[in-house]
């Protein structure tokens, strides 16, 4: 016997100061937190299928170019914090196990000591209620872009694409402003948008200029920079400024570029769109190719597989590679079964299939070097699991200045 009882008693009670001090410290810093959040004028979260980190990227670009101190966030291929004003990133390094809560506090955290006036965050999360709480409570966005609709993530979202706007559709802010692209779901997120007293802005991609595309140096839709441009109207940026900041803005490391790479006299055009993971960007990529020009004769195409996405590579094997001109199939990663079955059982017809399955990327790339010439390599699937690692492989072999989206 203790004097405050028996030693269960002193337990139970080292347990509850210790829950309370917990409690408290989670009030405070979420007292922190929103004070931080109020000190930053302009709160942008970007969501959707795909481009998020891009788009993340062009809005940075553009609102600096608009006179707004920015700090701007990507959870994309290689999460990033975007310093506008000094034009410079640095990476975020990230624990263990991943992502979480805690990053978004530090960025937010990051943006008020910096004195920034705006913040455009990538929405990090798959699952719907942490969306919602990225939107609401962690970013306490006031103003929201959803890039589009698309059929990825359908396993935490779907199994629908309506499925997934309806997701998108319940994290959004309160009275604030929704800006969206045109598409078979923009009148759901647009009754989402509204339900909760917000403004909604619809993009116009039919009015970006094709030469204003070829103007970035690496592969930008029109849907991306009319998104932008609907943001920067609606915070008072003149899109002439706004293209300008777009056009300076970082590039990703990783995004799609067209690299002539391998003989320097007759070199070959590796497309890198391993990260557009989906079956309507990756052959959105294939038709801007074409659309430049490039010979679809020859075409290689490097299917890059994860074990834990094997619902992605049978959507893989029946929406996309059976509606690209194949020549050579080279099939990597991890849990390549599908794509090697329907090769066999003529559901997939190709000249020569390479099988480099588990094979490590750098031996990959060694394999690959016969090939660059006078040919288009096309990159799909998953950049992450050997995808990454392919195409610094790859850019090693590069010649002459880096191709732009010009082709």
């Amino acid at each position: 016997m203790t004097p405050f009882g028996t030693s269960d008693d002193v337990v139970f009670l080292a347990a509850l100061c210790a829950a309370l001090l917990l409690l408290v410290a989670g009030i405070v810093e979420r007292r922190r937190h929103r004070a931080r959040l109020g000190a930053v004028e302009v709160r942008v979260a970007v969501n959707g299928s795909r481009g998020k980190s891009t788009v993340v990227r062009l809005a940075t670009g553009a609102l600096d170019a608009g006179g707004f101190r920015t700090l701007g966030k990507t959870t994309g291929s290689e999460p990033r914090l975007l310093r506008a004003w000094e034009g410079e990133e640095e990476p975020i390094h990230r624990r263990p196990e991943g992502p979480n809560v805690g990053e978004q506090l530090g960025v937010v955290r990051r943006a008020a000591d910096l004195g920034a006036d705006a913040l455009v965050a990538e929405v990090m999360a798959i699952n719907p209620d942490y969306q919602r709480s990225f939107v609401d409570e962690l970013t306490a966005a006031n103003v929201l872009v959803v890039t589009n609709v698309l059929g990825d993530h359908l396993e935490e979202m779907g199994p629908t694409t309506a499925d997934v706007a309806a997701a998108f559709g319940d994290a959004m802010p309160d009275r604030g402003t929704v800006v969206i692209a045109p598409g078979p779901h923009a009148d759901a997120l647009r009754s989402a948008a509204r339900a909760r007293g917000n403004t909604v802005v619809t993009a116009d991609p039919e009015a970006v200029d094709p030469a204003v595309l070829r103007g970035f140096e690496h592969l930008v839709f029109a849907e991306h920079v009319a998104l932008v441009l609907a943001l920067a109207d609606v915070l008072g940026i003149p899109a002439d400024a706004a293209l300008l900041g777009m056009r300076a803005a970082p590039v990703d490391p990783l995004a799609t570029r067209l690299l002539p790479v391998g003989d320097p006299e007759r070199p070959a055009l590796f497309v890198n769109a391993f990260g557009a993971n989906d079956p309507t960007s990756s052959l959105a990529v294939w038709q801007h190719v074409l659309d430049r020009g490039h010979a679809s004769d020859g075409l290689v195409t490097i299917m890059n597989c994860r074990g834990d996405r094997i619902g992605r590579t049978r959507q893989f094997v029946e929406e996309v590679l059976g509606h690209l001109p194949i020549d050579t199939l080279v099939v990597t990663g991890s849990a390549t079964q599908p794509v090697l079955r329907a090769v066999e059982h003529g559901d997939l017809r190709v000249h020569e299939v390479r099988d480099y399955t588990d094979l490590a990327p750098n031996r990959v790339v060694e394999a690959l070097l016969p090939l660059l010439t006078d040919r288009v390599l096309l990159g799909v699937g998953n950049l992450h699991g050997g995808g990454v690692e392919i195409v610094r492989g790859l850019e090693q072999h590069a010649v002459g200045q880096r191709a732009g989206t010009s082709g």
